[in-house]
This record gives C-alpha cells, sequence and structure tokens, in this order.
C-alpha cells in the first residue's frame, strides 16, 4: 500500500490518508475506510484547509458509517455539515435515508419536507418526493401520500419531456459546453436543477483550469511558426479530449437519470392502486 509509505508529518499525508479510505471504501470495506477519513479530517482541521474540506470529509465520514450500518454515527456526522454549507442538501437527503433505514419515519420525513419545498425547486432530489409518500404511506397518512405523487408527477413530468426533447440533440463536446455556460451564466437548455451539482464538483473545476491552460498556451505558441503551429495543434487537441472525456461522463449521468425518471413516473400509478 503505496499511501503508507507517505510520512506522517508530510503535508501530503491528509492526502494520502483520504486516497486510501476511497480506496477502502471501493472494495466495500467500510469500516477500515473509518480510521484514515478520521486522520483525513483532523489533519485538514490542523492545517487548516477549510470548512469546505472539512464538510467533504463529514459527508464521506457519514456516508462510510451508513454503509457500515452504523446509522447513529451516521445521522450524528449528516447534522455536523452547517445549513449553509454547499453540501448541506445533500447531506440532509442522505441523512433522511438513514433515519428511515433506522425506522424512524418522523425523522425522515422532517428532512425531506425540506427538499419537496418550493425552496429547494433549483435542486435534484426526485427520489426525496417517492421516499417522503412511502414513509407516509407506512404512517397510513394514505391522503398526505398521494398529494406527494401528485406533486412529484406535476414537477417532473415536464421535466422528462424536456429531458426526451432535448438530451437527443447532444454530443459529449455540445453537453460539456452546456454546462459551462450554466456555471458561467446560469442558463442553459437543460434543466437548471440537474447541472446545479457541478458548481461544486472539483472534478469538472479543473478539467476547466486544464482546458483553459492547454487553450492559453496554443494561443501562446502559435506565433513560433511552423514547429510552433504542430505543437499548438496537438495542444487544441488535448483541449478537445477533456471536453469530449468529461462531456461524455456528463452525458452518461444525463441519461441515468432520465431514465430514472421515466421508470419512477411510470411506477407512480401502480402506487397509486396500492395506497386506494
Amino acid at each position: 500500500d503505496w499511501s503508507k509509505k507517505v510520512d506522517p508529518q508530510s503535508p501530503a499525508f491528509a492526502d494520502a490518508e483520504t486516497i486510501r479510505a476511497i480506496v477502502l471504501a471501493s472494495q466495500g470495506n467500510h469500516k477500515a475506510a473509518l480510521a484514515p477519513m478520521q486522520t483525513a479530517r483532523a489533519l485538514g482541521k490542523a492545517q487548516d484547509r477549510g470548512r469546505r474540506y472539512d464538510d467533504k470529509m463529514l459527508i464521506n465520514l457519514a456516508r462510510a458509517y451508513y454503509a457500515e450500518g452504523n446509522l447513529g454515527q451516521s445521522i450524528y456526522h449528516y447534522t455536523l455539515v452547517p445549513r449553509d454549507s454547499e453540501y448541506w442538501a445533500e447531506a440532509s437527503f442522505e441523512r433522511a435515508w438513514a433515519h428511515f433505514r433506522g425506522g424512524d419515519l418522523p425523522g425522515a420525513l422532517g428532512q425531506l419536507k425540506t427538499h419537496t419545498s418550493p425552496f429547494f425547486d433549483d435542486t435534484w432530489f426526485p427520489e426525496a418526493y417517492l421516499l417522503e409518500a412511502q414513509g407516509e404511506f407506512l404512517m397510513c397518512k394514505f391522503a398526505s401520500a398521494l398529494e406527494t405523487m401528485d406533486a412529484f408527477e406535476k414537477r417532473y413530468e415536464p421535466v422528462l419531456e424536456e429531458l426526451d426533447r432535448d438530451l437527443g440533440k447532444l454530443d459529449p463536446e455540445s453537453t460539456f459546453a452546456e454546462v459551462t455556460t450554466y456555471l458561467d451564466t446560469g442558463t442553459s437548455t437543460l434543466p437548471g436543477a440537474m447541472l446545479r451539482r457541478y458548481r461544486t464538483e472539483d472534478r469538472i473545476a479543473e478539467a476547466r483550469q486544464a482546458i483553459t491552460f492547454y487553450e492559453d498556451e496554443a494561443k501562446r505558441v502559435a506565433s513560433f511558426g511552423k514547429g510552433g503551429d504542430t505543437y499548438a495543434g496537438w495542444v487544441n487537441d488535448r483541449a478537445a479530449a477533456i471536453r469530449r472525456s468529461e462531456g461524455g461522463r456528463i452525458e452518461r449521468w444525463l441519461d441515468r437519470e432520465r431514465d430514472a425518471l421515466e421508470t419512477q413516473l411510470t411506477g407512480l400509478e401502480l402506487t397509486r392502486v396500492d395506497i386506494l
């Protein structure tokens, strides 16, 4: 394990522990992932890496505890994510699942009412409506469950129609362009609620930085003559490759979410029949 070879006194040790935790979690060994996550969080605080870093560590600790089945610790760590954090909405929704899985239906509904309110119309949590309806059904609040399903249908049927109209027109590069436009201007032909997640995603930010670097480098060397033109062409190709790769990744996620939404809407009538 190369991460164990990093000097614990090195400033990079927190990153090494984070990577070790990610590997362990990806292998399904969530219990073993907890210790390096806790170490990384403590080191991040000591190194003053900022609240955003700490919030990310908190939500990942909560997920690891959830996967391990320690719902109490999972809920506790979710509650530590501050309400004004960019990760709060995600933490609150996942916390609802922890309450639901633990049989605390009032606790789950208390979290979900936030996500199904108009205040959260610009976020993407369609599953929150269905989980809320399921909780209301289990608590024998049948009228409320039907109202929640009606609200889900009213909100997301137009979104599915919008996706069916627009997704087929996109390829990886145009998808990346849509996300870039949204991040720069807040507008897009795609539903903004779906693209909002990329405002806080490190990967897309790093990809955009790399593209800017390559494009600036291409402009700089283009005036160097024939050799410069060749190098500029290679650099521009590299920028285009990143756009295609990231656009393809986002396109696949949009397609999966579209298919999941269609399944949820299709199953709604059967759920209504079960309740009635």
